[in-house]
């Protein structure tokens, strides 16, 4: 089950229009992908980085608990590569990145107006950039 939290957070246009940070974006995964090294546990697709450098994920287990995640893999989409060239899964990193739902998508919305102060005092120091 994924958080409550993160349900109300995409069912609200008002939230889902604030998720635009540089080139980080709300994703939907075509399903859910087992982790690698535990197969018990489940990862489902929540956040993307545009460029394809980074995806964040909520690790579900099966006690009904969850923790996001960070990974350089987008686990739970499918048909990305040609047949034949699919990396190897197994060898992919993934990293807690917060206890739950909640404590992250804090910490997304603090780092997104640290951004957004940085962007202004750059602005401010070179008008018309």
């Amino acid at each position: 089950m994924v958080p409550d939290a993160y349900v109300a957070l995409v069912q609200s246009d008002d939230f889902a229009t604030r998720l635009r940070h540089n080139t980080i974006r709300l994703q939907f995964p075509d399903g859910l992908a087992s982790l690698p090294s535990n197969p018990e546990y489940k990862l489902f697709l929540i956040f993307s980085e545009c460029q394809g450098c980074g995806y964040w994920h909520l690790l579900l287990a099966p006690d009904g608990g969850h923790v996001v995640t960070f990974s350089e893999h987008p686990f739970g989409l499918r048909n990305l590569f040609p047949t034949g060239h699919e990396p190897d899964v197994s060898s992919v990193e993934v990293y807690q990145c917060a206890d739950d739902f909640s404590q992250w998508i804090v910490r997304f919305f603090a780092e997104c107006v640290g951004g957004d102060r940085h962007y202004e005092e750059l602005l401010k120091k070179y008008p018309g950039m």
